[in-house]
């Protein structure tokens, strides 16, 4: 163990034999002690979402692919949701979450409505027919609103907002545009990025949002690194849906 200009170095092996090694800052450090998480390895996942097996679905989906989950010209108002069949610790390690919305949105009211989110609902029945997806159960939910609007909000365990932000550019709403959102679990970090092109490489960090210390003790002590969580999407119409859903540890 060392430790130097506010970070500690940690080399250590596992009961398991696995080596659990890493660079944690002085706050990470003292969090996972204080939630008695210590001794518990991160999670790793690297999860490829699509595929038609990989949904659990309701309502008529139009195209469910290697690469596309969306409807097909349905019109106003045709709500759709998936959950993910696969759930990961979703607050037990820091990751990237990847994805594109389908339809792009240059619609005017009441279109589009198409969203993404991560969720502790594990079934279709749970995500409702209202166009909010999951009411009080997302940590992150992800939309594709009108006027080429876009919008995140981080979501605590109670169901009420810690954080929300929005943007309208025709150059960054467009289907087939790649989104991200990474959580560092070191700093308490979520951070949202969105293309102005087809490339990550054009990816324009749009907002972030860091943990209070309260926050930090409410979601990740023993019981939210444990929370399975699953991606939810949500439609209502046209050619809502995503594509290239990937959510992996770094």
């Amino acid at each position: 163990m060392n430790r130097q200009g506010g970070y500690i170095g940690i080399n250590r092996t596992t009961a398991s034999g696995t080596g659990g090694s890493g660079v944690f800052t002085m706050d990470a450090f003292y969090r996972a002690i204080l939630s008695e998480t210590w001794s518990t390895e991160f999670s790793v996942f690297n999860y490829n979402y699509m595929g038609s097996s990989k949904w659990s679905l309701q309502g008529t989906w139009g195209t469910n692919t290697s690469t596309v989950l969306a409807q097909s010209g349905a019109g106003y108002p045709t709500f759709v949701r998936a959950i993910s069949n696969t759930s990961q610790k979703g607050l037990d390690a820091s990751w990237t979450l990847d994805f594109q919305f389908n339809k792009t949105g240059l619609n005017t009211s009441p279109y589009p409505g198409q969203h993404l989110a991560i969720t502790k609902s594990d079934t279709s029945v749970g995500i409702g027919t209202s166009l909010s997806l999951v009411t009080g159960d997302k940590l992150i939910d992800l939309e594709a609103g009108n006027n080429y609007n876009m919008s995140i909000n981080i979501i605590d365990f109670t169901g009420s907002s810690m954080y929300n932000a929005s943007f309208s550019d025709s150059a960054f709403s467009v289907g087939g545009h790649p989104s991200r959102v990474t959580f560092d679990f070191p700093t308490a970090t979520f951070t949202w990025y969105v293309a102005n092109g087809t490339s990550t490489s054009n990816l324009v960090q749009k907002g972030q949002y860091t943990l209070s210390t309260s926050q930090q003790t409410a979601m990740l002590g023993t019981a939210g690194r444990d929370r399975d969580l699953h991606i939810g999407v949500a439609g209502r119409g046209g050619t809502d849906g995503v594509r290239n859903v990937v959510w992996a540890t770094t």
